[in-house]
Formats: structure tokens, sequence, C-alpha cells
């Protein structure tokens, strides 16, 4: 039944610990022996959660936080092209959720990298800005010899 039951519903190894002891007082048995039962049979079952491992969390932290720095960079080079600086941010989000195109070029050695145009004219020259700065980079697609190139729009 258990199995059918809303996660937040289903009995806990306390709970039915407890149980236990009140519908069969014979039988003895430590808590901490049935919360290991309980353990081994969700993981059987397949009811265990994704919990990750502590390299893996570290790992997957990490990542987040070299996003979180770029996004910040980029965000300070937006906010010397628009009018309000807090707008930089949502621009960038709007250009993440943005579709791209991407053009390999393997006789040059490049991925163009080209954005859609935005609504207000005024963050196109802001992007067109920001894009310049990401080709002064030179920055290469890991695993490739791929030089990534920046444009705004069809031209």
């Amino acid at each position: 039944a258990d199995r059918r039951a809303p996660r937040k519903q289903r009995h806990t190894a306390h709970r039915i610990w407890t149980r236990l002891r009140q519908e069969k007082p014979e039988i003895v048995v430590g808590e901490s022996t049935v919360r290991e039962y309980v353990r081994q049979r969700k993981a059987a079952m397949g009811l265990t959660g994704t919990r990750l491992r502590t390299e893996r969390k570290h790992f997957v932290d990490t990542i987040k936080m070299i996003a979180y720095r770029a996004e910040t960079s980029m965000a300070s080079l937006l906010r010397e092209h628009i009018a309000r600086a807090d707008d930089a941010r949502a621009l960038l989000r709007q250009i993440f959720d943005t579709e791209a195109d991407l053009t390999p070029d393997p006789a040059n050695n490049t991925l163009t990298v080209r954005l859609h145009h935005l609504t207000p004219a005024a963050h196109d020259q802001a992007i067109v800005k920001l894009l310049a700065e990401l080709n002064d980079t030179q920055t290469i697609l890991p695993g490739t010899n791929l030089k990534l190139v920046f444009k705004l729009g069809s031209t």
C-alpha cells in the first residue's frame, strides 16, 4: 500500500518500528535494525532518492559557482552599455533563453554562435558590445580546435 501512497504519506522506518512495538510486542527488534531493513527494501524496490555523493555534489556546486561568476562578469560588462544597471542580469537571462544558431566552419576552425535579435534595439546594442568582448577572448570550444565566434542577427 505504501508504494502507491504519495511520498509524504508513506510509512517511515520510525513509524514501522513504533507499529511493530504496538501490534507485535512479542517481537523484540531495535529501531536501527528496522531502519536498515527499510533502507535495503526501498533500494531493492527502486524507491530511494538520488542523493549525490559528496564528491559529485562538490563538483556540481563548483560548476554552479563558475557559472555564477561568469554570469556576474558578463553582467558587469553589460552594465556599462545599458541605461539601467539593474537590467543586466535580466538581459542575460533573456539572452540565455533566446534561441541561437550554431554554424561550424571546419575550414576556418570556427564555430559561429548567432544570437537572434531581442525586442528593444537598445538591448541589441548592448549585446553587440558584450559579444565583441567575448570574441576578444579567442575562446576555443573544449574538445575541438574550433574558435567560438559570437554574432547577433542574420548579418
